[in-house]
């Protein structure tokens, strides 16, 4: 986590000095439709689970799918940083892993490095969620948590938005 934390913020400046125009999206190494690249943060199907939401983000070890900078709104995502699967990421999300346990522990596993901490959400409709570990506290939005995605925004320490979406590792 350290590590991706330094090299997201030095993306961050390096991002911040090119011109929109040299950023490019990351391309699919096979046919990438657009409902892969949609951010849908529509809860819907989010209260069908019948599980709290401490019982849905601990049910699983999570993996970036997405990754974006500059986030908006789910109409206004900003830079495709890392998609899965995609050739030509910005960043590689590959090997980061982070397991929210039910106990209010978190590990996250960064290629292979390891940074335990601990995690809660902060307000009563259990939205946001904030993680301590040994690099840091970490403020997120939870935009939507369900069975199958786990979809977040936060602003870095700079004042810009990000945006991740996780899905299970199996």
């Amino acid at each position: 986590m350290k590590k991706n934390l330094v090299l997201l913020l030095a993306v961050g400046l390096f991002l911040a000095s090119c011109q929109k125009s040299n950023l490019t999206s990351p391309t699919a190494t096979t046919s990438t439709t657009q409902d892969e690249l949609s951010f849908n943060t529509s809860n819907t199907d989010e209260l069908a689970t019948g599980k709290t939401r401490t019982e849905l983000i601990s049910q699983y070890t999570w993996m970036y799918k997405k990754y974006y900078l500059g986030y908006q709104d789910p109409n206004n995502l900003g830079t495709l940083l890392y998609l899965r699967g995609a050739t030509n990421n910005s960043l590689d999300l590959d090997n980061v892993f982070v397991t929210y346990h039910a106990d209010g522990t978190v590990d996250e596993d960064d290629n292979g490095t390891s940074y335990p901490g601990t995690w809660y959400f902060s307000d009563p409709k259990e939205t946001i969620i904030v993680v301590t570990n040994s690099t840091g506290t970490y403020t997120s939005k939870v935009l939507k948590l369900n069975n199958k995605t786990f979809i977040f925004e936060y602003t870095d320490i700079y004042g810009v938005n990000r945006a991740g979406q996780y899905v299970p590792f199996k």
